[in-house]
């Protein structure tokens, strides 16, 4: 599966791949498939980027799906489809 992957605010990820937005190949077809493979292939630090200290999915990161729809950080089962466009972003609060 290839998608397009978009990181923005997520800076220790961004430094950990090297980038903010590339095509991702990896094998299976869910955001928790891609999500390990961006563990599996960038390490400890990838990894420290994505996950809480429980092991988490860190529930501050925000998944887009091609621009439109929102996934909370518990539906990492989510399918995906060739050439989506997934974006990362951390939940930023102000006011």
């Amino acid at each position: 599966m290839r998608v397009n992957l978009d990181i923005r605010l997520v800076p220790a990820l961004s430094k950990a791949v090297g980038k903010d937005r590339f095509d991702f190949d990896f094998d299976g077809d869910t955001l928790g498939d891609m999500v390990r493979a961006l563990v599996s292939k960038f390490g400890v630090k990838a990894q420290r980027a994505l996950f809480d200290n429980r092991n988490q999915f860190d529930g501050m990161i925000q998944i887009i799906l091609n621009n439109q729809k929102w996934i909370r950080s518990d539906r990492l089962e989510t399918l995906l489809e060739q050439d989506d466009r997934v974006s990362l972003m951390l939940l930023i609060a102000g006011g």
